[in-house]
């Protein structure tokens, strides 16, 4: 019994470790190909510069656990850029690094895919020993308004239909389209996105 428990934590450790590469990995290739850094407010405004920080209000971390609904350790109320300070209510994104970051709610995530279908990740707490890991897409030129796979797998599929190649992909790779469908694989996503954009 000892042998079996032993082998099984090896191939979930195993197992683990080639998912987080193979994550590593396609995040290089998110990345953008210019250098910039800038915040985007959803007035559309780009603003540039050199670094980008972030702040949270004093005081203010009861009152965003009660508002945010669980996603208070991942919310900042401020961002700024080379000091210059935007509240984190009137901001898309960011990039820095050449990283592209959206919002998606309270959640931060990062861009793995550039192109015609935008593609980005973020993990989402479950409790004090899970995450769950979420993508997020968006398509053409509106990264206000990302919307989530796993929360309508048909709504993405309907995005991607205008690509019929993209469109036979996602059937094959998720031939039960649902709600909340929370086993939607990373290689599975990031071929369907990769055939889409190209």
């Amino acid at each position: 019994m000892t042998k079996t428990f032993l082998f099984s934590t090896i191939i979930l450790l195993l197992s683990s470790c080639a998912t987080y590469k193979a994550l590593d990995n396609s995040l290089l290739e998110g990345k953008m190909p210019n250098n910039e850094t800038f915040i985007l407010l959803k007035t559309g405004e780009v603003i540039k510069g050199e670094h980008i920080s972030f702040a949270k209000d004093p005081g203010t971390m009861a009152a965003h656990r009660e508002k945010r609904k669980g996603c208070w350790y991942s919310w900042d109320d401020w961002i700024a850029i080379d000091g210059k300070k935007f509240k984190r209510d009137s901001i898309c994104g960011y990039q820095e690094g050449g990283v592209n970051y959206t919002y998606y709610g309270c959640y931060k995530a990062r861009m793995l895919r550039h192109g015609k279908l935008n593609l980005y990740t973020y993990e989402k707490m479950l409790d004090a020993r899970n995450t769950l890991t979420i993508f997020v897409y968006q398509k053409g030129s509106d990264q206000c308004n990302p919307k989530a796979i796993y929360k309508d797998l048909h709504e993405f599929y309907s995005t991607i239909s205008d690509n019929p190649e993209a469109a036979t992909l996602c059937k094959k790779l998720f031939p039960i389209l649902k709600r909340y469908q929370t086993d939607v694989s990373l290689r599975g996503i990031l071929a369907v996105v990769d055939k889409y954009n190209e």
